[in-house]
């Protein structure tokens, strides 16, 4: 199951959180596609000063930690996160065709 941290805005406050998702591979033979499904997602920290700030570039947030209930996100919430997800995996295919 991937990882991968990113920022994202939750009610205007610029927030560093962790995705964990797994994948479904495609299937030519029955034409599916493959698809992203969400397991976890937590709110790491926050940023006080905003997505324009020096903390951003270094990672300085104020530590938070909360679990995300996927139930009560909402839909632009849960197509931005999976789109997340599928740069995240296109990332890590290059990173593995790049090493090869």
């Amino acid at each position: 199951m991937p990882t991968f941290n990113t920022q994202f805005h939750l009610l205007g406050v610029y927030c560093e959180v962790e995705v964990d998702y797994e994948v479904d591979p495609a299937d030519p033979s029955v034409g599916l596609a493959e698809t992203v499904n969400l397991n976890s997602v937590y709110i790491l920290g926050y940023y006080p000063e905003g997505c324009e700030s020096r903390s951003v570039i270094k990672r300085d947030y104020d530590y938070l930690n909360a679990k995300a209930d996927l139930n009560y996100l909402t839909r632009e919430e849960m197509n931005t996160l999976e789109s997340e997800c599928y740069q995240h995996l296109e990332t890590l295919k290059q990173e593995a065709f790049d090493y090869e």
